[in-house]
């Protein structure tokens, strides 16, 4: 069990001004956590036949365990934060094992050069989009939570 006192006071001050204004289970929370923690997990060496195979064979355990962490330092959308840490890993998968074929649509259409709409559906990519200052604190702080915790528990 992770002990909130260990953490420091700028770790902590971030955990409550989340838990106390309700903002730890929002989109936009949910978003920045999930970036950050599928940036934190090490892509196959090579395509792989399915994707969403490898990453529940490979890496769910890992995800649900670092999720759960977090989950008891403040109230998280565990499934939200979960299926959008999937969408980012297969997003990431795919910008280096890119598909041959894409298709563009008039409504986002650089998404789509990008294969964004394939991982991300238009609320949360309006969100990205309408919120990237707030998007970048949340997901710089949860960065420096991580590496906290992560390192706190490996000693």
């Amino acid at each position: 069990m992770l002990i909130v006192s260990k953490l420091s006071k700028a770790n902590q001050e971030f955990i409550s001004s989340l838990s106390s204004s309700g903002e730890s289970r929002s989109q936009l929370v949910s978003i920045g956590l999930a970036r950050t923690l599928a940036s934190m997990l090490p892509m196959p060496t090579s395509p792989v036949e399915c994707i969403k195979t490898f990453f529940r064979m490979n890496q769910e355990i890992n995800v649900r365990d670092k999720v759960y962490t977090l989950n008891e330092l403040m109230v998280l959308d565990t499934e939200k934060v979960t299926d959008l840490i999937k969408a980012f890993y297969y997003y990431r998968y795919n910008a280096i094992y890119p598909s041959k074929v894409i298709i563009l649509s008039k409504s986002f259409p650089l998404e789509d050069l990008f294969e964004i709409t394939r991982y991300f559906g238009n609320e949360t990519i309006n969100l990205i989009k309408d919120n990237p200052t707030k998007l970048m604190y949340v997901q710089n702080e949860f960065s420096k939570l991580m590496d906290s915790i992560f390192t706190t528990e490996a000693e």
